[in-house]
């Protein structure tokens, strides 16, 4: 259902079963579901904000962090890329060494697979058949370096409403241990009586 009502799905590849249907927002749709996040949407989800506890999301980026590496991408890493006392001796900015001795230069470089820490996917992470979200295709939509098609620049700032599921809670823990992998379907569990 888009905002006008009901969408009559039009297939673009049906095959093995399944069907990739175009965007019920158009052909030049790029954020799918987050069409429905709007800023009347956003103001009604920010008159409910009650005090209470919050929650940061965020994921501090460290040297041998969790990331999902299974196909061999790279872990995360940062390294220097220039040090004061390496810019006077290779002199690479071509200033000489006097003056570099006086503006001391460091600079580093970070990289990292993106499913690192955590992360949105973008409707262009997974294709059936070599075609993506809305049709698009690698032989018309991918160039050298990204996609021409789906970036997370075209998604809005998300304010809705959300889930959060306490996976140490369910197993009455304060925190899970490291490397627990999470079960593909997660069942509630009775909870024991307390003595």
């Amino acid at each position: 259902m888009t905002s006008e009502g009901p969408y009559r799905w039009q297939p673009l590849v049906e095959r093995d079963g399944t069907t990739i249907a175009e965007s019920p927002w158009g052909p030049d749709d790029e954020i799918g579901r987050l069409n429905w996040i709007t800023a009347e949407s956003q103001r009604e989800v920010l008159s409910r904000i009650v005090p209470g506890p919050t929650y940061d999301l965020a994921v501090s980026l460290f040297m041998g962090m969790p990331a999902w590496l299974g196909a061999g991408d790279p872990k995360y890493d940062i390294w220097m890329t220039h040090t004061p006392a390496g810019t006077v001796v290779d002199d690479l900015n071509g200033v000489g060494p006097e003056l570099s001795s006086i503006y001391s230069y460091c600079g580093d470089a970070v990289t990292m697979y993106t499913h690192t820490g955590t992360h949105i996917d973008m409707l262009n992470h997974f294709g059936f058949h070599g075609r993506f979200w809305n049709g698009w295709s690698p032989e018309k939509h991918l160039g050298s370096r990204h996609w021409t098609r789906g970036g997370p620049e075209k998604y809005p700032n998300i304010v809705a409403r959300g889930v959060m599921l306490d996976i140490a809670a369910l197993h009455e823990v304060e925190c899970l241990p490291p490397r627990t992998q999470s079960p593909r379907r997660i069942a509630p569990q009775p909870r024991k009586p307390k003595a």
